[in-house]
């Protein structure tokens, strides 16, 4: 047999070994994860394709849910309360007086972990417990009967939302026109999502007046979805004023509404096409337009997606997804996708 010296070839063959060993043992760089994250609901199980609502939430700050375990109701009646726990429609429900339930998320680089954080979890050792939840995961909701959920990362709702779906969707069930998004995004084709509100139809909303600020659209988006955030309060925002808004969602779109003339029943309402990317007034540095619930449930189906992510994985089913810690300090990471929220929830 030829040694390395006799062939020139092994000789070349060898250095490329090498080479490759070295490429491989480089550390790679580690991207930033989204600083929001989505509880998406759905009204069906198995596949959660049933889009009911979705409610962004900042990642590694406690968020509350009403629970609703008691109540009777479609998935579609009771998710008002996720948007707006004083609105009609929750009072409707029975959904008004309910206590509240609290939950954390943390979004890391291979997905979302969802943390408990009562005594017993973290035991003497004060650890954090968090476990992994695969975004194929369709969970039964313990505080929304009815309801089924899963996780979306910020960065694959904002992919969702330029899918190649057709830009005008007409909704098939009433239902889906009960609720739409205001979307803020920081380029002036909304193309690239900080945030998307959830708003009720008919249903007056509120967000921060921001226009003195100074700061990303990402990180402004922290007051939209809780002022009281210490994000929020580190870019200033804490203490804004807010301006209040109505949308009516129909088959065809958004429309805004005028009610300086209420009184005298000329209410005037003008549709906002999907296609309309407008400068924010209140939030600097961000655009923003209307998304129907219609529109994002078929940008988040599979056939506007190629890459559909795979099956859906039962509650039962544990996740293969190897996790990296997705913070610093005592954290226990656990990848198991059955971790419901209302088991970790503890009542305020």
């Amino acid at each position: 047999m030829q040694n390395q010296e006799d062939d020139p070839f092994l000789g070349m063959l060898e250095d490329m070994l090498v080479e490759k060993s070295m490429s491989l043992s480089m550390p790679m760089e580690t991207a930033t994860p989204d600083m929001y994250a989505y509880l998406t609901y759905y009204s069906d199980f198995i596949s959660c394709s049933d889009l009911v609502v979705t409610m962004p939430i900042i990642s590694d700050v406690e968020f509350t849910l009403p629970a609703l375990m008691d109540l009777t109701g479609s998935c579609h009646d009771l998710a008002v309360c996720i948007i707006d726990q004083e609105s009609e429609g929750c009072k409707a429900v029975g959904g008004a007086d309910a206590e509240r339930t609290s939950a954390r998320v943390i979004v890391g680089n291979d997905g979302v972990y969802e943390c408990d954080d009562s005594t017993e979890a973290a035991g003497l050792n004060n650890e954090q417990v968090c476990n992994l939840i695969s975004p194929n995961a369709c969970l039964e909701s313990s505080v929304l009967p009815g309801c089924f959920y899963r996780y979306i990362t910020g960065s694959k709702l904002s992919s969702d939302m330029n899918s190649n779906c057709d830009e005008e969707v007409e909704a098939e069930d009433e239902d889906v026109d009960q609720y739409a998004y205001l979307t803020f995004n920081s380029d002036d084709k909304c193309t690239e999502l900080a945030v998307a509100k959830p708003i009720k139809s008919d249903n007056e909303f509120t967000v921060p007046l921001l226009m003195d600020l100074t700061g990303t659209c990402d990180a402004l988006a922290a007051c939209v979805i809780d002022q009281n955030s210490p994000q929020c309060e580190a870019v200033g925002g804490a203490d804004a004023e807010l301006a209040a808004n109505k949308v009516t969602v129909r088959s065809d779109g958004v429309y805004e509404c005028d009610e300086s003339n209420e009184a005298h029943n000329e209410e005037t309402c003008n549709m906002i096409s999907s296609t309309d990317c407008l400068e924010s007034s209140v939030l600097p540095g961000c655009y923003f337009k209307y998304v129907t619930n219609a529109k994002l449930s078929d940008d988040m189906s599979s056939n506007c997606d190629e890459e559909s992510g795979g099956p859906p994985v039962s509650p039962s089913s544990p996740s293969t997804t190897t996790p990296s810690p997705p913070s610093t300090g005592n954290t226990v990471v656990v990848a198991i996708s059955w971790f419901a929220i209302g088991l970790t929830a503890f009542l305020l």
